[in-house]
C-alpha cells in the first residue's frame, strides 16, 4: 500500500463542479463515487484493455493497487538527472485513457499551420515534482504556426495530480517529453515533412534532454474538410 500523504499528493482535494450531493462515475476507465464534488471512497481506474492501473481509497488516502511497471525512469537524484530503476513509478493519478483522451478530444489544428501547410511533430518537455505537480513545461522542437503552443494549452487541461516518483525511499523529481503529430492528407495523399540536412549524408536524428518518452498523439486532418482521423 502507498500512503498518498507521505508524498505529498493532497488527492483529496480533487474537486470536480458537481452540484448533486452524491454521484456514482461507472465510464469504461474509471469507477467511484464522489460527494459534493470530491472523490470519496475506494475508486478504481482502467487501462483500455479493461485491467485495473490504480486503485486509490480516497478516504484513507491510500493507494491500494499500482499496475507493475518495471521501466527505466528519469528521476532527479543526488544533483543530476539520471535513468534508473524506481521503488514507486511516476505516473498521471487516473486512467492513461483519460490522460490520453484529454489531449485528443482537445487538441486542434491552428490556422497559420492549417493555411501554411505545416506539419510534423511537437515536442514538449515537462518535470513532475516532488508534491505531484507538472511544472517547467519545455518545448524542445516547434514546426511553427503555432503548433507548440497550441500542444503545451492542452497538455495543461489535464488534472495536475501525478504520483511522484521514489528511489531508495526518497521522492524525486522525474522528466519526461511527450509530442503531438500535426498532419494533412492533401487530395487523398498524405503530405511529408520536410527535413533539412545539415550535410549530404547527415542523418536528421531527435537531439534532446535526457527524459522518458510517453507515448504521443497524432492529430491528421484532410485539408478542406478539417476532418480527424485515428492512425
Amino acid at each position: 500500500m502507498i500512503r498518498i500523504f507521505y508524498l505529498g499528493l493532497f488527492v483529496l482535494a480533487i474537486s470536480i463542479n458537481v452540484h448533486c450531493q452524491t454521484l456514482s462515475i461507472n465510464n469504461g476507465y474509471e469507477k467511484g463515487e464522489m460527494k459534493n464534488g470530491y472523490k470519496v471512497g475506494v475508486w478504481q481506474y482502467f487501462d483500455s484493455t479493461g485491467a485495473m492501473e490504480m486503485e486509490i481509497d480516497y478516504s484513507s488516502a491510500i493507494i491500494n493497487h499500482l499496475k507493475a511497471d518495471t521501466s527505466d525512469f528519469v528521476i532527479f537524484k543526488d544533483g543530476e538527472w539520471i535513468s534508473s530503476k524506481v521503488d514507486i513509478p511516476p505516473r498521471y493519478i487516473g486512467s492513461t485513457v483519460e490522460y490520453y483522451d484529454i489531449l485528443n478530444t482537445n487538441v486542434d489544428y491552428p490556422m497559420q499551420a492549417w493555411y501554411r501547410d505545416l506539419i510534423g511533430k511537437v515536442y514538449i518537455m515537462f518535470e513532475v515534482d516532488t508534491t505531484g505537480r507538472v511544472d517547467n513545461y519545455e518545448v524542445l522542437k516547434d514546426i511553427g504556426g503555432e503548433c507548440a503552443y497550441e500542444f503545451g494549452r492542452v497538455l495543461k487541461l489535464v488534472p495536475n495530480y501525478w504520483l511522484v516518483a521514489v528511489k531508495d525511499g526518497v521522492a524525486c523529481k522525474s522528466r519526461f517529453i511527450i509530442s503531438c503529430e500535426f498532419g494533412i492528407i492533401m487530395d487523398g495523399k498524405r503530405l511529408k515533412e520536410r527535413i533539412k540536412k545539415k550535410k549530404k549524408k547527415a542523418v536528421y536524428e531527435e537531439s534532446f534532454p535526457l527524459a522518458k518518452e510517453l507515448e504521443g498523439i497524432s492529430y491528421i486532418i484532410k485539408k478542406g474538410h478539417r476532418a480527424r482521423e485515428k492512425e
